[in-house]
């Protein structure tokens, strides 16, 4: 009988994909430094400005134009934004 190569893939769990979103979720944001008009940057969006923010339930949604990845709007909790100063 042929050898079955072992497969690569790592399958999780709803549970445990939930369980990573809440470990990666900064729920520290401080939302004062965001402003219409500020710079900020995205690791995978790169570099963009504020165009406004929304209060969202318990979090901020912030609308923003990058400057190679066109409009987007994020969740500021989940976004990691890094504001450039």
């Amino acid at each position: 009988m042929p050898k079955v190569a072992a497969s690569s893939f790592n399958f999780k769990t709803p549970e445990s994909f939930l369980n990573g979103l809440n470990k990666k979720q900064n729920t520290k944001v401080d939302i004062s430094e965001y402003k219409e008009g500020t710079r900020v940057y995205h690791k995978k969006f790169g570099e963009g400005v504020i165009n406004y923010i929304e209060e969202e339930g318990e979090d901020y949604k912030v609308d923003i134009n990058f400057d190679k990845a066109g409009h987007k709007r994020l969740m500021a909790k989940y976004a990691g934004l890094e504001i450039i100063k």
